[in-house]
């Protein structure tokens, strides 16, 4: 596990800003906004570098680290415009679920490419009568013999 003390929180926070100096220059963010799109070869560099699912457990290929380094990434984002590139979804809304309520086979399968940026988690929660409404959705699962089937509709 990387220590998690405040020593190595900063060094953490000093590589990762060198990490997106390099990887994602004003004219590289000006273009992700403009194109509505993060290059796919930036989600692997941040695996790669160990920015992607610090959270997961270690056992999974990820840090193991606390909230603190999710922090220390979301001011490095703000720090530089990073509004766009969808890392804070992936790290600090999709894959705690994953961690906290995946199966032994589901984590085995998907959190190592999680964490490596090969798949890149997102949520489908918005619908037409809702919007982000938890309590408003009507889209439902059931299952159905061995299969699920969904009723409903996403914006």
């Amino acid at each position: 596990m990387l220590a998690q003390n405040d020593e190595a929180l900063t060094i953490f926070h000093n590589s990762l800003a060198t990490f997106l100096d390099t990887t994602a220059p004003p004219e590289t963010i000006e273009r992700w906004n403009q194109n509505k799109q993060v290059d796919r070869e930036a989600w692997l560099a941040a695996g790669e570098f160990g920015m992607l699912g610090v959270l997961v457990p270690e056992e999974h290929g990820g840090l193991g680290v606390d909230f603190r380094y999710e922090r220390a990434i979301m001011e490095a984002f703000a720090e530089r415009g990073l509004e766009g590139w969808g890392v804070p979804v992936h790290n600090m809304i999709a894959a705690p679920y994953l961690i906290e309520h995946g199966t032994p086979d589901q984590k085995n399968q998907w959190l190592p490419k999680v964490v490596s940026g090969e798949t890149i988690l997102a949520i489908a929660m918005t619908e037409p009568a809702a919007g982000s409404d938890l309590q408003g959705m009507r889209t439902r699962a059931v299952r159905d013999g061995d299969e699920w089937i969904i009723n409903g509709s996403k914006v």
